[in-house]
């Protein structure tokens, strides 16, 4: 299932590609619960959504300050290489379980994560 493991100086796998079948099939159990993008926009994150992962290089525009997401019980926020306004993101996620701003320029947290 798992192809081309690349492996660290210790040896440890850290990264490897998926067989396309098995993506497929990942990605239709999965639904609408699961949104991977370039480019958020209101079709791409929906009330089902709970894990969000944004795909960005790390020298990208910021998120469009218009853009608001939906009030949804998103768990899982990924997103690297994009500047943006933490307390905008997490104002109505209550059920957020894991965060990862890399390379977002986030300097510090909002004092409810704290």
């Amino acid at each position: 299932f798992f192809q081309d493991p690349k492996k660290d100086e210790f040896g440890e796998i850290i990264s490897c590609k998926i067989h396309d079948l098995m993506h497929d099939v990942a990605q239709e159990v999965a639904g609408k619960e699961v949104c991977t993008t370039t480019n958020f926009t209101e079709s791409s994150v929906d009330n089902k959504t709970r894990h969000v992962s944004s795909l960005l290089p790390v020298f990208c525009t910021p998120l469009n300050s218009d853009f608001q997401f939906p009030k949804t019980k998103i768990r899982t926020f990924l997103c690297t290489g994009r500047s943006m306004n933490v307390d905008m993101l997490l104002r109505n996620w209550k059920c957020l379980r894991a965060l990862d701003l890399s390379r977002c320029g986030v300097n510090s947290l909002p004092s409810e994560l704290v």
